[in-house]
C-alpha cells in the first residue's frame, strides 16, 4: 500500500463514521419510537416521535394502505415542508401504561393551514376526528389560532394517531405539540391573557396618542395612531380572533387581511416619519424616500380591490410580502443613517432591530415541549413581544416629543400675549399721530398701512401684502428680504422663507404652524422658528 493511499483511507473511514452517526431520514420502527405514557400529566417532546410520509394525490384515509407506506423520521425534524398538490401523512404511537383513560391535546402550530384531519386507531378500530380548514374554524377546536384535536388514550394499550395535511402554500409549517389536559389549560389561559393584555396595551397607546394629538393640535400624529391600529388588526388576524369573530366567512379578508394590514402600516408609518422628523438638507432625501414609499403602495392597496371583485391574482399577497420585507430592511438602514446624522436617537434604530430578530427566531425556532409553559409561550409569541417593545419605545419617544412641543407652544403663546399687549399699548399712544413710519410705500407707488398688514407672502419675484379689511392682496414686484428690513421688528416676524406675520393678528401658536384671527393657518419652518422664539422671549 502506498503512502498516498493512507490519507484516502482515513478520509473514507471518517465519512463512513459521520454517515453512521447522522442520518436525516431514518426508517420508522413504530414499536421503538412509541411515546410511553407513565403519567397523565407527562410532558411530551412530540417531534422526536413523529414519522412522515407523502402521497402525490389527495388520498383518503385507509389504515391498511398507510401501514405499508414508507414512513420516515427526519432528524432534525423539519418545521416546514413544501407540499404542493401532495398529501402529507404524519403519525405517532402512544403506549399507555396508565390504569385509566387519559386525554391529550394535539396542536399544529400553523394558523393558516388549509386542511388537516386526525384519525385515531385503537385496537383496529378507527375514530375520525373533526376536519380543519383555515376559512371555517370552530373556536372550540383550536388553541387561539392553531388547529387542535382532543386525543383520548385508553388505558394499557396502544393508540396510533394519523394526521392528514394538505396545503398549497409555498411552504407549510408542520411544527406540532401534544399536551396533557392541565398543561393545555395553562397554556390556553396564558395565550388568552397575553393576547388580551397585548390588545389592551395597543388600545391604551392609541387612546393616549389621540388625547395628546387633540391637546397639542399636531394632527399628523394620527398617522401613528393608525399605524398601531393596523398593527392590532394584524395581531388579531394572526391569533385567529378576527378570523373567528370579526371577519368569519369573508374569504377575501381571511386570505388577505394580514398583507393588507401590513400595507397600510407601511403607508401610515411612512407618512408619519416624513412629517415627524426634522430633515436637514443632507438628509432631505430620506423624507422623499418615506413619501414615495407610501405613495407607491397606495396603488398596491387599490389592486386588492381588483382581487376582491374579480377573485383573481390569488397569489398576489406572496409578492407583497417580499416587497414589504425589503422595505422593512431599508427602513432599518435609513434609521441607522438618521441616528448617525443625529436626526433620531440611537435607541430608536435599535428598536427597529427587535421585530426583525424576533421574526427570524419565531420563523425558524420551535420551542421543545420540555420547556416550561411560560418559556414555550414566550418563544411562540416572541415576534409580537419584539413588536410590543418597539411600539413602547417609539410611543415613549413620540409622546415625549408631543409633550415637549406642547410646553413650548404654551410658552410661545404666553410670550405672544405679552407682546401683543405691549404693541396695543404703543398703538394707543401713537394712534393720534400719523407718521411716515406707519406707511409702507411699495415699488408700484401703492401705499400700505403697516398696522393693517396681517401677513406678507413671497411668490417668486412678487410679494403679496394681505391686509385686514381687504379680500384681495396688494401685489408688488419685490423681495421678502427687502420688505422685512422696512418693517418694525417688534411687530413683524418671519416664520417661513415665504411668510412674514404681524404678531398682532396671531391667535394661536402651534409646534409647526400659527393660526391667525381670520382662521388662516401658516406653516412655521424649523429654520425660522428660532426667530419667533427670540421675539417672544
Amino acid at each position: 500500500m502506498s503512502n498516498d493511499s493512507i490519507p484516502y483511507i482515513i478520509r473514507l473511514a471518517l465519512i463512513c463514521f459521520l454517515a453512521s452517526t447522522y442520518d436525516p431520514l431514518l426508517a420508522t420502527d413504530f414499536e421503538s419510537n412509541a411515546i410511553r405514557l407513565k403519567d397523565s400529566e407527562q410532558v411530551i417532546s412530540l417531534h422526536n416521535h413523529l414519522s412522515l410520509a407523502t402521497e402525490t394525490s389527495d388520498s383518503a384515509f385507509d389504515a391498511d394502505r398507510l401501514k405499508h407506506l414508507d414512513f420516515v423520521s427526519p432528524r432534525p425534524f423539519p418545521w416546514y415542508k413544501v407540499l404542493g398538490d401532495s398529501t402529507l401523512w404524519v403519525t405517532f404511537t402512544l403506549q399507555s401504561d396508565l390504569s385509566e383513560l387519559s386525554i391529550f391535546y394535539l396542536t399544529i402550530k400553523n394558523a393558516y393551514l388549509h386542511f388537516a384531519q386526525v384519525f385515531v386507531e385503537v385496537e383496529g378500530k378507527v375514530k375520525t376526528l373533526h376536519q380543519h380548514t383555515y376559512k371555517d374554524v370552530d373556536p372550540e377546536n383550536r388553541l387561539m389560532n392553531y388547529p387542535t384535536w382532543k386525543i383520548q388514550v385508553p388505558p394499557t394499550g396502544k393508540t396510533r394517531v394519523f394526521v392528514k395535511i394538505r396545503d398549497q402554500e409555498s411552504r407549510t409549517r408542520i411544527a406540532s405539540s401534544l399536551k396533557s389536559t392541565s398543561d393545555f389549560i395553562r397554556y390556553s389561559y396564558l395565550e388568552l391573557g397575553g393576547a388580551t393584555a397585548y390588545v389592551l396595551f395597543l388600545g391604551f397607546v392609541i387612546i393616549l396618542i389621540l388625547y395628546l394629538t387633540l391637546y397639542s393640535k399636531q394632527y399628523y400624529v394620527l398617522l401613528y395612531a393608525s399605524y398601531i391600529f393596523f398593527l392590532a388588526l394584524d395581531f388579531l388576524a394572526l391569533k385567529g380572533v378576527g378570523q373567528a369573530y370579526l371577519w368569519h366567512g369573508v374569504d377575501f379578508l381571511v386570505n388577505n387581511i394580514r398583507s393588507l394590514s401590513h400595507i397600510f402600516m407601511v403607508i401610515t408609518g411612512s407618512l408619519f416619519f416624513s412629517r415627524f422628523y426634522y430633515f436637514r438638507k443632507s438628509a432631505f432625501w430620506v423624507k422623499r424616500f418615506f413619501e414615495y414609499s407610501a405613495y407607491s403602495l397606495i396603488p398596491v392597496a387599490m389592486f386588492y380591490g381588483v382581487h376582491l371583485f374579480t377573485d383573481q391574482f390569488s397569489t398576489f399577497y406572496q409578492y407583497v410580502w417580499i416587497v414589504l420585507r425589503i422595505y422593512m430592511l431599508l427602513v432599518l438602514i435609513v434609521h441607522v443613517y438618521l441616528a448617525i446624522k443625529k436626526v433620531v436617537p440611537y435607541y430608536l434604530s435599535i428598536a427597529f432591530f427587535l421585530p426583525i430578530i424576533t421574526f427570524l427566531i419565531q420563523a425558524f425556532f420551535v420551542p421543545d415541549d420540555r420547556f416550561n409553559t411560560i418559556t414555550t409561550w414566550l418563544i411562540a409569541n416572541i415576534y409580537f413581544v419584539g413588536i410590543g417593545l418597539e411600539v413602547f419605545v417609539w410611543s415613549f419617544y413620540v409622546l415625549g416629543q408631543l409633550v415637549q412641543q406642547k410646553k413650548e407652544q404654551d410658552r410661545l403663546q404666553k410670550g405672544l400675549k405679552k407682546l401683543q399687549q405691549k404693541n396695543d399699548e404703543l398703538s394707543e399712544k401713537n394712534q393720534q399721530r400719523q407718521s411716515a413710519t406707519n406707511i409702507l410705500v411699495l415699488k408700484s407707488k401703492a401705499k400700505v398701512e403697516v398696522d393693517q398688514l396681517v401677513y406678507i407672502k413671497s411668490d417668486g419675484h412678487y410679494v403679496e401684502f394681505h391686509l385686514k379689511d381687504r379680500k384681495r392682496p396688494e401685489i408688488d414686484r419685490n423681495t421678502i428680504k427687502e420688505i422685512q428690513e422696512s418693517l418694525p421688528p417688534q411687530s413683524f416676524v418671519r416664520i417661513h422663507r415665504s411668510y412674514i406675520v404681524n404678531m398682532r393678528y396671531i391667535k394661536s401658536i402651534y409646534a409647526s404652524k400659527v393660526m391667525l384671527h381670520n382662521g388662516e393657518e401658516i406653516s412655521v419652518s424649523r429654520k425660522f422658528k428660532l426667530n419667533l422664539q427670540e421675539v417672544l422671549n
